[in-house]
């Protein structure tokens, strides 16, 4: 059994040494199938996936890497959990899975550039699943580092007031969102200058927050969903104002001009409610 084990996995190294990934898959699928307690098992996953992610077939490549890493530290571990991680987050989308892997190498990678890797992907895996309790300590932890980009501090800065809103703190959020607002131009700066906007509103703040929110719809003109929802924050000051009439026309000009369903749905829901108290106002004072 060692001799066929050894000359199995053997000949498809040798197609995979020269490149022929095509027939080192093959070579590897049957070692498998047939060796499947063989020495060579961890080898011959890690080594069909690399053909396959260059490749670019991903869901093949990660179910050798995910093999790889699941059972634990060997020479391959760091490698294939990092890859794992990469085509999870960006290719795949799969924010969840991507967590794990990047979990893992936070706690099994020796590189120092692997474990910045891992905590810059965990804290936007984080922001992906809207886990902001979760993702404090690792953006904290990331701040801490030397190296990291704009990005990383943008993305981390607006997790931090993310978590701090969700703790109902907002001053705290709000400087954290301007950190943000300050460096970045692009998705995390819009999204942070909004969370200004809205920590405002929620703290009763509404001239600041009505300021706030004119500065996201002119500075951000090319994130809908920011613009949007900031047009939406306009209409609800105006209705804890009780300015029926902005309200109303602030609720109906996104209920009909919006192109995010789920946006002009609750703008359509708002501009309901608005009519609705507005009446019962009247009644009240007449």
């Amino acid at each position: 059994m060692n001799e066929a084990d050894s000359l199995t996995y053997t000949s498809a190294a040798l197609k995979y040494n020269a490149n022929d990934c095509n027939a080192a898959i093959a070579g590897f699928k049957n070692y498998v199938a047939k060796l499947t307690g063989g020495d060579y098992v961890l080898e011959a996953n890690y080594f069909s996936s690399e053909c396959y992610n260059a490749a670019k077939d991903f869901q093949n490549a990660l179910t050798g890497y995910d093999y790889v890493s699941s059972k634990g530290l060997s020479r391959f571990f760091e490698k294939a959990t990092l890859e794992a991680a990469r085509i999870s987050y960006f290719e795949l989308k799969d924010y969840a899975r991507a967590k794990k892997y990047f979990e893992a190498l936070t706690t099994g990678a020796v590189s120092q550039d692997n474990q910045l890797e891992a905590l810059r992907g965990l804290v936007r895996s984080y922001y992906q699943l809207k886990e902001y309790g979760q993702a404090n300590d690792a953006a904290k932890n990331l701040l801490t580092k030397k190296g990291i980009s704009t990005d990383d501090k943008s993305v981390a800065f607006l997790v931090l007031g993310k978590s701090q809103q969700l703790n109902n703190d907002c001053p705290a959020a709000i400087t954290s969102f301007k950190s943000t607002a300050a460096i970045n131009k692009a998705g995390w700066g819009a999204e942070a200058r909004y969370e200004i906007a809205n920590c405002q509103f929620s703290m009763g703040s509404l001239a600041a927050a009505e300021k706030s929110a004119l500065a996201v719809i002119k500075e951000t003109g090319s994130y809908d969903n920011w613009v949007t929802k900031s047009y939406i924050l306009l209409g609800d000051i105006f209705m804890q104002q009780k300015d029926y009439f902005n309200a109303k026309a602030t609720y109906e000009s996104v209920a009909k001009n919006a192109a995010i369903p789920e946006l002009k749905m609750e703008a359509q829901q708002k501009l309901d409610r608005a009519i609705a108290e507005e009446k019962a106002m009247s009644k009240v004072e007449g």
